[in-house]
């Protein structure tokens, strides 16, 4: 038990001072210094500095980039879930050992091949690996096969390792203290994925802008959509004003200890005035005037408050952090119409696709019919019978189109963004749903926030329930004074410290608490009622995917067996046994065993992003 707590200060001490000072500027004196042990029980333990390098090195390193090639090769997941993984891995890495990316460049600078190896790297081929075949098979179905995928993988490492390695100068630039920094990083991991999948989006137009192409197709992606429905949403513009709103209430909150200045003036007339009812021979006592004039400023400084004005700046902020996730839950609402016109789009130009073969078909019976009618053995309604489904087909494209255009036209005003008939929609990678993933939609995240906001209204009953205390001063000058029996105009001053304690606050104080306590049951209530209802939605969709999934594996041979009867209905009519009709409908059949297949990969496609929207499982 002691020697291996012994070996694992020796790696831990050994990980931090190779991070600090490099293989080369590490010396075994400094880890044993910092292992707290002689250097000659080091030297017993791990032979040579090389030795314990390449132990420690393949112990963190090595496992970290282990997890790297398995989602690297792994192929069932998709390369936006690879995305999210990737750059997770990466930020858990560098915020446990922020040293690593500057101490890794020294390393490979110094001696690349034998950083590689002692890191167990060595036997990586990343061209064989799954994620890069994925992204290059993106690329191919968006026509950019000489573009080298590996610029996305290195945006995105780069992405994430750079705020690490140039951590003092950005701390320095926008006067971050730790904190404000580890906020940052936690932000970037989740702008990270946004932006890279973003990229994947627009990349098609960049590489026709640099290749002189400018009027080429522009490419859109399933998740560059939902991005810019969200940004160009007026809603979004909420934000900016709510933000301002808690900004203003905390300033006047944070004004509620500032010295408070009044000013009072007054002129009355009484009826009647004090008078002494004693009468001292030779003493004249006079009565005061029945006209009076008083001017004074009334000068009070809080000194505390019970907690009262702490208490409202919690509420302003809990309740600022309410309405901003509102605005999220209404803009998350978005993203469910987006994924309705994006696949009902891509549903559309299948269709507009498997509509030339059946035209194929008919075109080939159409020119044999014709022949036939020449020879003699096919009628001119026969010709006719295939001329009206040639047109049948022409103006199911004349629907399609129409249809396609007016789902554009609301796409583009979703996204602001003008599309044109050029405009192509990416079919999104195939994704893997988990139905055992935690739920987290925007409106899980507001009722925590409701929550909250009761949590602070309650601390603000306990705090109006307290004595309040402050200095108060006033300064005046007037007729009378404070010597009510002096009629002369004087100055006159007062001073003191008050104690104020509302005892009316105790009578309502606990009925309060019994509304918030009810306000709280009727949040976690709706709660449970939203899971509810959403697990009732999730397992709808799930069971149509299943459902789509099943369909699409019968979909290939219902097609192949339907080419086969298809080709055998043009011999027979060819050859006199079927009439045109049986020819049609077996070509129609064919077709809309074609059609089936298309609708079922789209209901698959959708139903499988409507469950990962409605799970909340993405980038919001």
């Amino acid at each position: 038990m002691k020697q291996a707590c012994t070996e694992e200060k020796i790696r831990a001490a050994a990980f931090k001072i190779f991070q600090q000072k490099g293989f080369a500027g590490t010396r075994t004196r400094d880890i044993a210094n910092e292992a707290g042990i002689n250097p000659a029980l080091l030297n017993y333990y791990y032979r040579s500095k090389e030795k314990l390098f390449e132990i420690v090195m393949k112990e963190s390193l090595g496992r970290v980039f282990t997890r790297l090639q398995i989602v690297l090769n792994e192929s069932s997941s998709s390369i936006p879930e690879k995305i999210d993984t990737i750059v997770n891995i990466y930020i858990d890495l560098l915020k446990e050992n922020p040293n690593i990316p500057l101490f890794v460049l020294s390393e490979i600078q110094a001696n690349p091949e034998k950083f590689k190896k002692q890191i167990g790297f060595s036997d990586i081929r990343i061209q064989e690996m799954a994620a890069l075949k994925q992204a290059k098979e993106f690329m191919k179905n968006a026509g950019l096969d000489n573009i080298d995928p590996f610029h996305i993988v290195i945006n995105m490492i780069s992405m994430s390792i750079f705020p690490f390695a140039a951590k003092p100068m950005i701390k320095t630039l926008t006067g971050k203290d730790e904190q404000a920094f580890e906020e940052f990083i936690e932000e970037r991991r989740k702008l990270i994925p946004v932006w890279i999948k973003s990229m994947l989006g627009i990349i098609c137009f960049v590489f026709f802008l640099f290749t002189g192409n400018i009027y080429a197709q522009n490419f859109l992606t399933i998740d560059g959509c939902q991005l810019k429905a969200r940004e160009n949403y007026p809603q979004i513009k909420q934000f900016g004003l709510i933000e301002q709103m808690k900004e203003y209430k905390l300033s006047n909150l944070s004004k509620a200890y500032l010295p408070q200045l009044i000013l009072n003036g007054q002129a009355a007339y009484q009826s009647d005035v004090v008078t002494v009812p004693v009468n001292i021979p030779g003493v004249d006592i006079p009565a005061p005037d029945k006209d009076q004039y008083k001017a004074t400023i009334d000068l009070t400084q809080t000194i505390w408050d019970g907690g009262s004005t702490s208490s409202r700046k919690k509420i302003t902020k809990a309740s600022n952090e309410v309405d901003k996730q509102s605005i999220e839950v209404d803009l998350y609402k978005i993203r469910t119409q987006v994924n309705q016109l994006f696949f009902g789009i891509l549903t559309l130009d299948e269709q507009l696709i498997q509509l030339d073969i059946p035209d194929k078909d008919l075109k080939n019976s159409y020119d044999v019919t014709n022949a036939m009618l020449q020879n003699g053995t096919a009628t001119s309604s026969d010709v006719d019978a295939i001329h009206v489904e040639l047109l049948n087909n022409e103006q199911k494209r004349v629907e399609i189109r129409s249809l396609r255009k007016a789902c554009m036209e609301m796409l583009s005003a979703l996204i602001n963004e003008k599309l044109s008939g050029q405009t192509t929609l990416v079919k999104p990678p195939e994704i893997l749903i988990n139905p055992f993933s935690a739920m987290l939609r925007p409106e899980i995240n507001l009722f925590g926030k409701q929550r909250k906001l009761f949590e602070v209204q309650e601390s603000l009953i306990t705090a109006q329930n307290r004595p309040k205390f402050s200095l108060f001063a006033q300064g005046g000058y007037g007729k009378p004074g404070l010597n009510m029996l002096s009629d002369n105009f004087i100055f006159f001053a007062t001073g003191g410290i008050r104690l104020t304690w509302n005892f009316g606050n105790l009578y309502t104080g606990n009925n309060e608490k019994k509304l918030i306590n009810i306000d709280k049951n009727l949040v976690n209530t709706r709660e449970e009622i939203f899971i509810f209802n959403t697990n009732l939605q999730l397992t709808q969709i799930y069971n149509e995917v299943l459902k789509a999934k099943e369909l699409m594996e019968k979909d290939d041979e219902i097609i192949t067996l339907r080419n086969r009867v298809k080709i055998a209905s043009e011999s027979k009519y060819e050859n006199g046994v079927y009439t045109v009709n049986d020819l049609i409908r077996d070509i129609h059949a064919e077709s809309q065993s074609r059609q089936a297949k298309i609708l079922h990969e789209i209901q698959y496609l959708m139903n499988s992003y409507n469950y990962r929207t409605v799970q909340g499982t993405i980038e919001h």
